[in-house]
């Protein structure tokens, strides 16, 4: 069976199509208590039978209890545990990076996530662009085994970064040995290098605490590579559980990092074949807030029923998207989203919000028709 599971009225199971218009996008809101896992999520997660599925998994119980069938139904299983990534596929991030925008994004997210409370100075943009700079370097100079993030703290080691009399470096020549328009080195030139003297040394010790827990094996190992290719998601029958911590958020920069390129790589991947993902997939965020932002998540929402995709986003409160997202961008994406649900209000923003919709809805419900033959 395919389609959304909303909820049950007189003793009929209540469905959305994948075929919904305006979309298929559902905000569901309930707080602590709400039981949203075990009735939305789970049962969702059970119903579908034909799309992908993309699944948030805040304490792994979605997976211990639905891993098996899906396995029977025809799924791929995979799973990528930010919580334990011993017991993990693995994810390269920079595997994604195609364009220098691409590692612009990454290195963004990575020092964003180190430094929550920065100021956007110019300490945070040269840490940013040698970072970015480092990214380019490993995916178009080095061989693909050290393409990834323990090639770019080895990368750092083997080239001294600090300056003799003259003012050069190891890492100056290995950047200066490039094309004058190489990517690697315009990021280079044109960012961290135009820091001075003791400013460069201050900008290195930022970036190597930013990316230190890179370091840890466990960590090293989750980036080495990829396991399985993102587009897969969309090119056949595929069930991904995202493991997160529910407390720690020392991985949240990495788990943006992942959806903003499955999102990036599922848009492209539909482009080239007629605008249409060969493979519908829903994806069922839990713990929406804890993904990290997106910057363009409601226009995300508004375009992909196009490509074959739907989201149902599931928060604990309105609070929690208006804090942060801001109000515009929150309402934006409330916008985007056809069917709202509130499986308890957990704050009184919320509450306002469902009575101010309830006061002006309009519920049009089909039904099915019965006949009863009677001999």
């Amino acid at each position: 069976m395919t389609g959304t599971i909303l909820g049950i009225l007189n003793n009929k199971v209540i469905i959305q199509p994948t075929e919904s218009k305006p979309n298929r996008n559902i905000m569901v809101m309930g707080g602590p208590g709400s039981f949203k896992t075990q009735s939305f999520v789970i049962t969702n997660v059970y119903n579908e039978t034909e799309n992908s599925i993309v699944v948030t998994d805040p304490k792994g119980e979605v997976y211990e209890q639905t891993a098996a069938v899906k396995q029977q139904q025809g799924y791929d299983v995979r799973v990528l545990n930010f919580a334990n990534m011993m017991a993990s596929d693995r994810h390269n991030p920079i595997d994604y990076v195609k364009k220098d925008i691409h590692a612009t994004t990454v290195a963004t997210k990575i020092v964003d996530s180190a430094n929550k409370d920065s100021k956007r100075d110019v300490w945070y943009y040269s840490q940013r662009a040698l970072l970015k700079a480092l990214i380019l370097f490993v995916k178009y100079e080095l061989p693909p085994e050290r393409r990834n993030m323990e090639g770019i703290l080895d990368f750092l080691q083997e080239f001294d970064p600090e300056s003799d009399e003259d003012g050069e470096s190891g890492l100056d020549e290995e950047f200066l040995k490039l094309e004058r328009k190489h990517p690697a080195r315009r990021a280079y030139e044109l960012g961290y290098k135009k820091a001075k003297g003791d400013m460069q040394g201050s900008i290195i010790m930022s970036l190597l605490t930013t990316i230190s827990d890179f370091v840890d094996d466990e960590v090293a190992e989750f980036t080495r590579f990829s396991d399985f290719n993102l587009r897969d998601i969309g090119r056949k029958k595929m069930v991904l559980y995202v493991i997160i911590p529910v407390m720690d958020q020392s991985w949240e920069g990495l788990i943006n990092i992942f959806f903003s390129q499955l999102f990036n790589e599922l848009y492209d991947f539909a482009s080239e074949n007629h605008s249409k993902l060969p493979k519908s997939v829903n994806f069922i965020l839990d713990e929406f807030v804890n993904l990290g932002k997106f910057p363009g998540y409601e226009e995300f929402l508004a375009t992909c029923r196009g490509y074959g995709i739907g989201v149902a986003t599931i928060i604990q409160t309105l609070t929690q998207l208006q804090d942060k997202y801001g109000d515009k961008k929150a309402e934006s994406i409330l916008g985007n989203c056809a069917v709202k649900t509130c499986l308890n209000a957990a704050n009184s923003t919320t509450a306002e919000y469902f009575k101010r919709l309830l006061d002006k809805a309009t519920v049009k419900v089909e039904t099915e028709s019965e006949s009863t033959q009677h001999g």
